[in-house]
């Protein structure tokens, strides 16, 4: 019973089925659906979920998912509100491998730009005093474009 699966949709996403879960018989189309199925099929003790159960088990955990997705939404409005912006680690590792941001980062006079900035007592201040220079400015462009954002925030433009 296990094996591709034609013409009929997972139990748990929703999304076509790739596969059969072996032990439930039930179509799956992802590694997390599949976990789902296993997690289910455990805790009945071994008895196979109704596509029903299943369902709502899916529709369970996405709601907890949705939760936690407004949560950290709402930490970050928060953070953002106090001043607080976080870099992500997807934009953490689109600037390591951004060359342009990294030979502009060489420069002596934007290295000492960046210092300056970082140890001032008014960084923001510092920030849109160093926005003036021409370089600083090409910096802060190609960070922004190597992490997929449009233009600075209008308090630093």
């Amino acid at each position: 019973m296990s094996g591709k699966v034609f013409n009929e949709k997972c139990v748990i996403t929703g999304e076509p089925a790739r596969y059969r879960d072996p032990a439930t018989g039930q179509p799956y189309a992802t590694l997390a659906a599949f976990k789902i199925l296993r997690e289910r099929f455990a805790e009945q003790g071994g008895s196979v979920p109704t596509p029903q159960e299943v369902a709502a088990k899916a529709a369970e955990v996405a709601q907890e998912k949705e939760h936690e997705r407004a949560h950290q939404r709402a930490e970050t409005a928060a953070r953002e509100a106090d001043g607080d912006v976080r870099v992500t680690p997807q934009q953490l590792a689109a600037l390591d491998a951004s060359t342009e941001v990294k030979n502009l980062l060489n420069d002596d006079d934007i290295a000492r730009l960046v210092r300056e900035i970082d140890s001032s007592k008014d960084s923001h201040t510092a920030l849109l005093d160093a926005r003036s220079n021409p370089a600083m400015a090409e910096l802060m462009s190609r960070i922004l474009t190597a992490v997929g954002e449009d233009q600075l925030p209008d308090d630093v433009a």
